[in-house]
């Protein structure tokens, strides 16, 4: 018997098994295996992107994109966010003759929070989901819409929604647009934003125009330069606010309140060194150009919002490699309204060491925006929130940190 199992031992020790066969035999562990991996896998995403939601109605999850603030008849209001609420990672592509990195994303969709600041509370959440990661996008509230416009990005072309403000429900997508706009019948490629002064878009269509919508007068031009044609016979008197360099210096500004025809002044490309020349101004713009708060210089001054009134200014206490970045809100007679330095806004907006003045300014200035509307001023910081401030007094009413 003993013999009979030594020559049955190595008989198997001897024998080869059908590879074949342990690939059948493994196979149903295997798949098993990676089911309740991609389960575990699919489980975490789920938790991360939508977890705090469900757990937490009030939050608000994903990477901030966009928000606009919208007031209301009884003069609160409420914010508008948009958020990327899909879960993001990065994809490496190596080749013999080539390196990539793509970041690629799961459950991609944007989410669109409306959000009472002073309750702290979520009202509404309007989900969009997309088959890959959603692109970049923008808020206006302009003519009493909410409006969500963006770009064009690979397998996605431009979009531009409306909402109704009051019942946060769509009311036009982008067919409903260019069916009102048959000069883009075949459709938008391409669209640039400008936010200078009147906010418009720069857009490309698919058979090759190139048309600016301008928002707030819900008209369509042919192109760029017809849009500033429309400027050339309008002898509409404007006031706007502008900065001017001090004579042969190109980091301290000065303040103007500028009157002049809107054939000169409507567009609003203003040479900055010219308006500190009065007499040049008044010869190449025939505006006037008043001085405002003479004694008040703003060091690497950009201008972020102005009407007829007032205007928000951010600017620096300094210059040099380290420097305190302020927001002024001063009025049409040159009075200060009030002012707040870095550490009552973010932090992260003041100039540290590794930096000089006018390099951070310049790279920072399109991440920064500020708006006033009715009797409030706010102050958005991009990927970090929003500040709204009382106009009058610069009083904090609440703040919105992502």
């Amino acid at each position: 018997m003993v013999q009979d199992f030594t020559n049955l031992e190595n008989a198997l020790k001897n024998t080869t098994l059908d590879p074949q066969f342990k690939k059948r035999k493994n196979l149903p562990g295997c798949l098993l295996l990676l089911g309740l991996l991609f389960l575990v896998i699919g489980g975490l995403v789920f938790l991360i992107t939508q977890g705090k939601s469900l757990i937490f109605p009030n939050s608000i999850s994903g990477d901030l994109l966009d928000a606009v603030y919208v007031p209301d008849e009884n003069g609160k209001g409420k914010l508008w966010i948009l958020t990327d609420g899909s879960f993001r990672y990065t994809s490496k592509t190596s080749t013999p003759s080539s390196y990539s990195i793509k970041s690629k994303g799961l459950f991609c969709k944007t989410w669109l929070y409306i959000y009472d600041p002073e309750n702290k509370s979520v009202e509404s959440k309007l989900k969009t989901e997309y088959d890959a990661l959603p692109p970049k996008a923008k808020l206006y509230y302009i003519n009493g819409k909410v409006w969500k416009i963006s770009n064009e990005l690979s397998g996605y072309d431009p979009e531009i929604i409306t909402y109704n403000p009051k019942t946060f429900e769509q009311e036009a997508d982008t067919k409903d647009f260019i069916e009102m706009h048959p000069e883009l019948k075949s459709g938008i490629s391409k669209i640039i934003f400008d936010d200078d002064r009147n906010i418009l878009l720069k857009m490309e269509t698919k058979d090759g125009l190139s048309p600016v919508y301008e928002l707030g007068k819900d008209k369509i031009y042919k192109s760029y330069t017809d849009y500033v044609k429309s400027f050339n016979n309008n002898e509409e008197t404007l006031n706007i606010f502008a900065l001017g360099y001090e004579e042969n210096n190109n980091i301290r500004k000065k303040l103007y309140y500028v009157t002049g025809p809107a054939s000169k002044i409507g567009e609003k490309r203003l040479s900055e060194n010219i308006i500190s020349n009065e007499k040049s101004f008044d010869f190449f713009y025939k505006s006037k150009a008043k001085s405002l708060a003479e004694e008040k210089i703003f060091i690497e001054g950009i201008i972020l919002y102005e009407n007829n009134e007032q205007c928000l200014i951010i600017h620096q206490d300094k210059a040099g490699k380290i420097a305190d970045k302020i927001l002024t809100c001063i009025n049409k007679e040159g009075k200060i309204l009030w002012s707040k330095n870095s550490d009552e806004l973010y932090e992260d907006l003041a100039t540290n060491e590794k930096e000089d003045s006018f390099s951070s300014m310049f790279f920072m200035k399109s991440k920064i925006h500020a708006r006033i509307i009715d009797n409030v001023a706010i102050f958005k910081f991009d990927e970090h929130g929003l500040i709204c401030f009382e106009l009058i007094n610069g009083n904090e009413m609440w703040r919105f940190d992502m």
